[in-house]
């Protein structure tokens, strides 16, 4: 946990050089449910997420936490796609 601590402290303090404002969290438990329990907790207007890519098969392997967000978020949901 302190590995991804430590990323997503360093990608917030580059947007963060951007003039842009973020807050970190991390949390413990199903992906899906955590992302909604915190984007509800704080009032997000908006869920950013990256996609690692996975095609149907990929998918049903690994799950999408994407398309687990997209049909319960209640404000809109951006999807990039992570870089290679």
């Amino acid at each position: 946990m302190k590995a991804d601590r430590d990323y997503l402290e360093t990608a917030a303090a580059k947007l963060r050089a951007a003039g842009l404002e973020v807050t970190v969290e991390l949390a413990l438990g199903d992906p899906p449910s955590e992302i909604l329990r915190v984007a509800a907790d704080a009032q997000c207007d908006l869920i950013a997420m990256t996609s690692h890519g996975h095609r149907l098969i990929g998918d049903i392997i690994h799950g999408s936490t994407i398309d687990a967000v997209r049909h319960k978020a209640l404000v809109p949901l951006l999807v990039v796609r992570a870089a290679g």
